[in-house]
């Protein structure tokens, strides 16, 4: 009954939430919204070729309709549902998320019951978690990490399950309905699947017999719940292909010149040791991005957020080391499963950063957010029953119940000061107001000075810079650091263009001298004269980069207007 509570009062909350936050900040995203119209008006998932137009590409070649589809599909199926319950289109594609979310959050609650059999530790996980600032975002989003959340805390919940009932029939085709689902969501939740997939069959070893006599049911039973997406992918992209992801890297590779493994900060001359040693602050801004922190909004959720969950983990880790009994030798071997899912997870994020892009997001580490909770609950449960005894009258209360009596009640008047404080006054209705100085137009010549190019001529012919394609690799100019001194802190960047064909072009900053460019703003133009407006923030601007598309082989700059945005927010200039 509990669950069923907990899962109607999240599902209302995240539910306002999805329809209240702004319709688009980042989390939410242009592809996300792509990959679920399209299940949502042909009911079908697509088969993904350059040809189809209504696939959505990004700028660099990739789509959502190729990833693990779950969210994209329940996503669509709430779309249709709520056409004309719901007026605003984007809203009603986020309204897979808060069901997800609230399922989620429900599955949590009762994997930590299975594992302590003690109500109040159930709902302080339960309630860590739900009301983590970065969940609400997710939650609120249509966005694929979600998905890899539920279905990695779905199978944790069933081997928490396995661990206390291994015999049980229902517990093994649990464990297939959640391998299955696991598959069709993000890549990032299959990481998890060889430790805790490990595991379950070391609890299972004494079962062989009773896994063989269930092994046709269990098939169909992971068939159903997602493994059909293999077969899809099998059929339509190659037998030897059952992710896609090859197929995915030669279709980008096709329609894009930017090269997916030199994008991270290896690509920039920096290691493994500087991103260890934080780096361009890579370590603090991923924790900050773990708990909340969305780096493009400016949005700290506040430091009460990040020390109570940077407290709550470091409980959880030093606990392992300090175990005083177990019921289960089973459960210090669970312990040890977690902290490989942590290594594992990290490491990838670790890599994906270093080698294919520069993103320090440490959302992609969430899916194991009930494992990392499940360490902290399980110190809390192994604080011997005689410390820490309170006795009222003829009431006993144990310590793990007066640390449930704290932990809830913190957690949801740490989640209102931050949403009051932090989160709302940036998600306000218009709280931006804007107004554009008249443009200054500049001398070509002198603007625009060319200090390094690479695969690309240049000249400057009465005040227009001509970019001629000299072979195969990404065509670049780096322009003098001095152009960064034209600029507002925040600039409207006006150019006319002349092009033989169609194509696009990028506008890249530098900040602080650290040479990578890593500020980027795209955009695309026809064939024949026409002008392309840049619109960026220039804060700590120290140098600036062009970049041309791949089928854009000679260009002409002319016009350089530069405007500047006067943003105010609550009456105050940014």
């Amino acid at each position: 009954m509990t669950g069923v509570v907990l899962f109607f009062l999240s599902l209302l909350y995240y539910g306002h939430a999805a329809l209240d936050f702004p319709t688009l900040f980042n989390l939410d995203t242009v592809e996300n919204y792509a990959a679920t119209r399209y299940i949502a008006e042909h009911h079908k998932l697509p088969i993904v070729t350059p040809e189809n137009k209504e696939i959505h590409f990004s700028e660099i070649g990739t789509t959502r309709s190729l990833r693990p589809p779950l969210t994209f599909i329940v996503s669509a199926i709430t779309a249709n549902l709520t056409d004309g319950l719901v007026e605003n289109q984007q809203s009603r594609w986020r309204l897979g998320s808060p069901i997800m979310a609230a399922a989620t959050v429900t599955i949590i609650f009762l994997g930590f019951f299975v594992a302590f059999n003690h109500l109040g530790l159930a709902l302080s996980g339960a309630s860590m978690i739900a009301l983590m600032p970065k969940f609400l975002f997710l939650a609120s989003c249509n966005n694929d990490d979600i998905g890899a959340i539920l279905s990695v805390s779905l199978l944790f919940t069933c081997t928490l399950t396995l661990l206390k009932h291994r015999s049980s029939t229902w517990a093994m085709l649990a464990i297939a309905v959640s391998i299955g689902l696991l598959l069709q969501t993000k890549f990032t939740a299959w990481l998890t699947l060889p430790w805790l997939g490990g595991f379950c069959l070391i609890l299972l070893k004494s079962n062989w017999l009773k896994i063989l006599r269930l092994m046709p049911v269990l098939l169909i039973v992971w068939l159903v719940a997602g493994g059909w997406w293999i077969l899809f992918n099998m059929v339509n992209y190659g037998v030897s292909d059952p992710t896609a992801l090859n197929y995915a890297q030669k279709l980008q590779s096709t329609l894009s010149d930017l090269d997916p493994n030199r994008q991270g900060y290896a690509s920039l001359g920096f290691g493994l040791t500087d991103m260890f040693t934080n780096h361009d602050q890579f370590l603090i801004r991923s924790y900050k991005s773990l708990i909340g922190y969305l780096e493009w909004l400016h949005l700290d959720v506040g430091k009460g957020s990040y020390w109570f969950y940077a407290i709550v983990m470091v409980i959880g880790f030093v606990g392992v080391a300090f175990r005083t009994r177990s019921s289960l030798k089973e459960t210090h071997y669970l312990d040890l499963i977690v902290l490989a899912l942590v290594v594992s997870q990290c490491a990838f994020y670790i890599h994906h950063n270093l080698l294919r892009d520069i993103q320090p997001q440490a959302r992609y580490v969430l899916p194991i957010i009930m494992p990392l909770i499940y360490l902290f609950l399980r110190t809390l449960h192994e604080v011997p029953a005689h410390s820490m005894v309170l006795k009222i009258k003829s009431t006993t209360i144990s310590f793990q119940m007066l640390a449930s009596l704290v932990l809830i009640p913190m957690c949801f008047l740490l989640h209102i000061f931050t949403l009051n404080t932090h989160i709302l006054p940036i998600f306000e209705p218009r709280p931006f107001y804007t107004s554009i100085k008249p443009p200054k137009t500049y001398n070509i010549e002198d603007s625009l000075k060319v200090i390094a190019a690479e695969t690309v001529s240049f000249k400057v012919i009465d005040q227009k810079l001509v970019l001629q394609r000299t072979g195969n690799n990404t065509p670049s100019i780096v322009l003098d650091p001095s152009f960064c001194k034209l600029l507002p802190i925040n600039a409207l960047i006006t150019f006319s263009t002349t092009s033989n064909t169609s194509g696009g072009m990028y506008l890249r900053l530098d900040r602080q001298h650290q040479k990578t460019y890593d500020h980027i703003v795209w955009q695309g133009f026809p064939a024949g004269t026409s002008s392309v407006t840049f619109s960026l923030s220039t804060n700590d601007c120290t140098g600036a980069k062009i970049t041309l598309s791949k089928q854009t082989n000679k260009l002409t700059l002319s016009d350089l207007r530069i405007s500047e945005l006067k943003i105010h927010q609550h009456g105050k200039p940014i």
